[in-house]
C-alpha cells in the first residue's frame, strides 16, 4: 500500500514540474470547493436534480481534494477525487445542456473541465512526486532504501554498452552493401564489436565479450543470407577465441581460432595462411608462455634442454611436430598453464575434479607422444613398448641401455599395473629430478616414466594411483611430459 501511495519512480525534474503543477490546481480546488462544503448536501440549490449524495461527494473531492494536492498528501487518492468530479460534472450538466468544448467569449464551455480531468487523471497515475508530503509519510525512509549494488550497477552498464555495440554494426552493416569480402572494409564494421571485446577481456568480463560476439555473429550471418554474399568475419572470431582461451574453454578457442584462420585464407585467397604463424597467435597465445614461465618458471625443461621454456622453445617444439599433434600440442600447453594456475587454489589437492582433469591431460599427453614416435617411423604396440624396444638411435647418448637391458630403469622398476606404478614412482621421479644425476639418465627416465604411464592411464581412471591421489605427482608427470614433447631431441 506504501508503494501505491508514494511510487518512488519519478525523477528530480519530474517532481519539479509535478509540484508546480500540483499547487495551482490544489489552490483552485480549494477555493472553488470552499463555498461548497459550506453546505455539502445542498449547494447545487433546492431546484437541482442531482441527488444530495453526489453533491457531498463533489464538494468533498474539491474542498478536500485541494487541501490534499497542495501539499500533496494522499496525492493519488486526491487526484482520482478530483478526475471523477469531472467525469460528473461533464456527464450531469455539460454534455446534457449541450455545451461546448471550446464556447465563444462569455459562453459556457467544459475546457477547463478536461484540462482539471486531465491534471486529475496524470496525479493519480503517477503521484506527487519527491517533493510532497507522501514522501514523508509513505516513503521508505533512506536507511532502508536498497540502494542498488555494484554488480546491478555494471550488468546495467554491460546492457548498455552491449546494445550501444550491436546498434553500431547493425548500421554499419547496412550501409556496408553486399560487395564481396574486403578484409579492411570489413574490419571497420565490426570495429565496435573489436574495442569492446579488448576492454572485457582486459577486464576479464570474457563472458561478456562471448555474448556480443554471439549477437554480432548472428547479424553478420543474416546478413550475408539476405544480401546473398559473404563478409571478412576473421578479426571478430579471433577475438573470441581470446576470450574463449582466457576463460579456460579450449575446445571452443581453437575451433574460433580455426575459424579464424579459415576466414583469412578464403578473404586473402591464401590456403596456405596459418593462424598458428601469425602475429596476432604470437601476441595472444605464444607470449603468454614467457609471462607464465616468469611467474611459473618450468626448471625441468632448461635441465633437460639448457634452453628455458617459453614462447621461442614452445613454438620451436610446436613447429617440428606433425600435422597430427599441432593442434593437441597447443590446447594442451593452454590446459597446462591453466592447471598449473588452479593448483594454488583451495583444497585443489584433495579436488577429485581437478584430480580428473590432470589424469585427462596427461593421457593426452602421453598420446601426443606415442603419435610423433610412430609418426618418424618408430614401431611399436604402445608408447611404452616404443621406448623399451625401438627408440634405438636416440641423440641421448646411452638412451637405449638406460631403459632397457640388465641394470636398466626397466630391470630395476619394472611396472605392469598400478601398483607397481605406485610403488616405483618416488624413486623415478628422483632419478629425473636429482641434479646430481646425469642429464642423459634423467631423459631416459623420464621417456621411461611416459611410457609406462601411458599403459596405465589410457584405458581407465584408476582412482587408487598415485596420478589421481597426489597432486604434486600429476603435476609433476604432466610437467615431464610437456619437456619431452620436445620429441627431435631424444627420438631419431
Amino acid at each position: 500500500m506504501r508503494l501505491w501511495l508514494y511510487p518512488d519512480s519519478v525523477s528530480v525534474l519530474g517532481s519539479a514540474g509535478l509540484l508546480l503543477l500540483r499547487l495551482p490546481v490544489g489552490a483552485a480546488f480549494l477555493v472553488h470547493g470552499w463555498p461548497k462544503i459550506q453546505n455539502p448536501f445542498g449547494w447545487m440549490g433546492p431546484e437541482a436534480s442531482v441527488p444530495a449524495i453526489f453533491q457531498l461527494f463533489a464538494a468533498v473531492a474539491e474542498f478536500g481534494g485541494g487541501l490534499l494536492l497542495i501539499p500533496g498528501l494522499l496525492t493519488r487518492i486526491a487526484g482520482a477525487g478530483v478526475a471523477a468530479t469531472m467525469v460528473g460534472a461533464m456527464a450531469l450538466y455539460h454534455i446534457p445542456v449541450g455545451n461546448p468544448f471550446i464556447g465563444a467569449p462569455g459562453q459556457a464551455s467544459y475546457e477547463l473541465v478536461i484540462v482539471y480531468l486531465v491534471c486529475g487523471l496524470l496525479l493519480f497515475l503517477i503521484g506527487a512526486g519527491r517533493y510532497s508530503a507522501d514522501r514523508f509519510v509513505f516513503g521508505i525512509p533512506v536507511e532502508f532504501q536498497q540502494k542498488p549494488t555494484h554488480w546491478q550497477l555494471m550488468y546495467g552498464s554491460r546492457n548498455v554498452i552491449g546494445g550501444r555495440v550491436v546498434q553500431d554494426v547493425t548500421e554499419r552493416l547496412e550501409a556496408r552493401g553486399n560487395g564481396a569480402r574486403n578484409q579492411a572494409a570489413d574490419k571497420a564494421v565490426f570495429e565496435p564489436l573489436a574495442n569492446a571485446t579488448v576492454v572485457a577481456i582486459a577486464q576479464g568480463d570474457y563472458g561478456f565479450a562471448i555474448a556480443m560476439f554471439r549477437e554480432c555473429y548472428a547479424l553478420a550471418r543474416e546478413f550475408e543470407n539476405n544480401n546473398a554474399c559473404e563478409i571478412h568475419k576473421g578479426a571478430m572470431t579471433f577475438n573470441v577465441a581470446v576470450a574463449y582461451l582466457r576463460a579456460n574453454d579450449f575446445a571452443a578457442a581453437m575451433h574460433y581460432f580455426e575459424l579464424a584462420q579459415i576466414e583469412t585464407q578464403r578473404t586473402t585467397a591464401d590456403p596456405g595462411w596459418g593462424i598458428y604463424d601469425s602475429g596476432l597467435f604470437q601476441q595472444n597465445y605464444w607470449n603468454i608462455l614467457n609471462l607464465f614461465e616468469q611467474q611459473q618458471p618450468l626448471p625441468l625443461y632448461n635441465t633437460f634442454w639448457a634452453t628455458t621454456f617459453g614462447a621461442a622453445a614452445a613454438r620451436d617444439d610446436w613447429g617440428h611436430l606433425s600435422d597430427h599433434s599441432k593442434l593437441l600440442y597447443v590446447m594442451l600447453n593452454a590446459e597446462g598453464i591453466s592447471f598449473r594456475r588452479l593448483s594454488a587454489e583451495p583444497h585443489m589437492a584433495v579436488s577429485d575434479s581437478f584430480g580428473l582433469a590432470y589424469w585427462n591431460l596427461i593421457a593426452d599427453l602421453t598420446r601426443l607422444l606415442e603419435t610423433e614416435i610412430r609418426f618418424r617411423g618408430i614401431a611399436g604396440g604402445g608408447l611404452q613398448a616404443q621406448i623399451l624396444y625401438n627408440v634405438l638411435n636416440s641423440p641421448i647418448a646411452g638412451f637405449h641401455g638406460i631403459v632397457q637391458g640388465a641394470g636398466s630403469l626397466n630391470a630395476l622398476h619394472p611396472v605392469n599395473s598400478p601398483a607397481t606404478f605406485n610403488a616405483h614412482f618416488p624413486a623415478i621421479r628422483t632419478i629425473i629430478s636429482d641434479p646430481a644425476e646425469t642429464r642423459e639418465r634423467s631423459i631416459a627416465a623420464a621417456a621411461y616414466l611416459a611410457g609406462i604411464t601411458r599403459n596405465q592411464v589410457q584405458h581407465q581412471v584408476d582412482t587408487t594411483m598415485l596420478l589421481f591421489t597426489d597432486r604434486a605427482a600429476a603435476v609433476f608427470t604432466a610437467e615431464v611430459l610437456l619437456c619431452l614433447c620436445r620429441i627431435d631431441a631424444w627420438v631419431a
